[in-house]
């Protein structure tokens, strides 16, 4: 499976959120995009294992950031993104 084809349309709005807010916390996704904590924690575990997100313990939160291969992959996701708006 290509890397690509790890994220879809409901997925690409929380790695933008980790793009656009490095260290953001699960809690702090969930809020900003109205969905269930568990189902944003599942969905980083997933990318987490594939080697796409980092996640960084700081106290009782984990902090999350792109690892350089989950920042490669997003960044030619934007690109795809904006070749569709045409």
């Amino acid at each position: 499976m290509e890397m690509i084809e790890l994220v879809n349309e409901t997925n690409f709005p929380i790695l933008q959120q980790i793009a656009n807010n490095p260290g953001i916390i699960i809690y702090k996704i969930s809020r900003k995009l109205n969905k269930d904590k568990s189902r944003v924690s599942l969905i980083t575990t997933y990318y987490e294992t594939k080697g796409l997100i980092r996640k960084e313990q700081k106290g009782r939160r984990k902090k999350i950031f792109f690892t350089p291969k989950g920042l490669d992959l997003y960044k030619n996701l934007e690109i795809i993104r904006e070749r569709w708006k045409y």
